[in-house]
């Protein structure tokens, strides 16, 4: 395996891990949200729709940025050591 297929394994490797990451922090900064509106007065009167829609989607998009870098990172560590990449 030379270096184009190594760098191609793991940016596909980030971006599945990523994806799954953020669906998962979608939901869960979703049911949060809507929930802090429900039962917190204040947040009902000083946070908007786009203002609890921003929340939900910063909280997806840092899920995925930092997923993604991360996974791509550890998986060009492993692949470091592996002599079939150097050669």
């Amino acid at each position: 395996m030379g270096h184009k297929e190594a760098q191609a394994e793991c940016i596909r490797e980030g971006t599945i891990y990523a994806v799954k990451a953020s669906g998962v922090a979608a939901v869960i900064s979703t049911v949060l949200t809507l929930g802090a509106v429900r039962y917190v007065p204040w947040v009902t009167k000083n946070i908007n729709y786009t203002g609890r829609a921003l929340i939900v989607s910063a909280a997806t998009l840092g899920t995925f940025i930092i997923t993604s870098e991360q996974t791509i990172l550890e998986c060009g560590r492993r692949h470091y050591d592996d002599p079939a990449v150097k050669s």
